[in-house]
C-alpha cells in the first residue's frame, strides 16, 4: 500500500500515485508494455486474483515487472513528508527517502530502542521497558549465543568430516596409482600441548554483549 496522501505537503504528481490504491507509490515497479507503475504490494496483491494490467488489462504477471524507472524514484525520494508517528505528537517532516530511518530513532516511537536502567546495558524497546527484566533478558540472550555456538560447531565438525573423507579417497587414489602418498598431519594429541604453546598463543578471547575481551587460557 501507498504512503496516504495527507501526509505530503502541497499537491503530489499523479505519475507519483498508485493507480490502485490512490496512494504515493511505496517500491514502485512497472508493467514493461504499457508503463503503468504501481507499489509493489498492490500489484502484486492484484495480479493474484487478475493477471492483468489493471489499467488497460493487458495480460501481466508478476515475474514480468521491473524497478520504476531511476528519474521516477529519485522524484519520490524528494517528497517531504510528515512522520509515521505523527498523531503520537511528532511533528517533523523529512524526505521520503530518509522516512524509515527518522521513524526507527523518533522519540515519539512506542518501539524505539532505549538503554535499560537497571545496569544490564541492553537496548530495549521502549514500550517494552516497564516489563524489562534484566535477569530474563540477559538468560535468553546467553541461550541464543550457545544456540548459535552449537549451530556453528555441528557445521566444523561436518565440514571437518567431509575433509577427513576427501584426504582419505585423495590417499587412496594416489597408492591405486602406485605414488606413495605424503604423511598424513599429525593428530590432535601429537600437537604441542598448552604448557609449551607460547604465551601469546594461548591466550582466548571470550565476549559479552557489547565488549570483548581476552584472558589468558589457564
Amino acid at each position: 500500500m501507498g504512503f496516504e496522501l495527507a501526509r505530503f505537503e502541497g499537491e503530489v504528481d499523479e505519475e507519483l500515485i498508485c493507480p490502485i490504491c490512490g496512494g504515493v507509490l511505496d517500491a514502485p515497479v512497472q508493467a514493461p508494455d504499457c508503463e503503468h507503475t504501481f507499489c509493489t504490494g498492490c500489484i502484486d496483491q492484484w495480479l493474484r486474483l487478475n493477471p492483468t494490467c489493471p489499467i488497460d488489462r493487458q495480460p501481466l504477471l508478476s515475474l514480468h515487472l521491473k524497478p520504476a524507472p531511476r528519474i521516477l524514484r529519485n522524484l519520490l525520494s524528494r517528497l517531504d513528508v510528515a512522520c509515521d508517528f505523527q498523531q503520537l505528537g511528532c511533528g517533523a517532516r523529512v524526505k521520503l527517502a530518509s522516512a524509515a530511518q527518522h521513524a526507527a530513532q523518533c522519540e515519539y516511537n512506542p518501539s524505539r530502542p532505549v538503554p535499560c536502567g537497571s545496569g544490564c546495558g541492553l537496548m530495549v524497546p521502549s514500550d517494552q521497558l516497564a516489563e524489562h527484566c534484566c535477569v530474563r533478558a540477559l538468560r535468553l540472550l546467553v541461550d541464543d549465543i550457545q544456540a548459535k555456538n552449537s549451530k556453528i560447531v555441528s557445521q566444523l565438525r561436518c565440514e571437518q568430516a567431509e575433509l577427513r573423507q576427501a584426504v582419505h579417497d585423495l590417499r587412496r587414489q594416489l597408492l591405486s596409482a602406485g605414488i606413495s602418498p605424503p604423511a598424513p598431519l599429525p593428530s590432535r594429541s601429537a600437537l604441542p600441548s598448552a604448557a609449551g604453546t607460547p604465551q601469546w598463543l594461548a591466550m582466548r578471547a571470550f565476549s559479552w554483549p557489547g565488549r570483548v575481551a581476552f584472558g589468558w587460557r589457564g
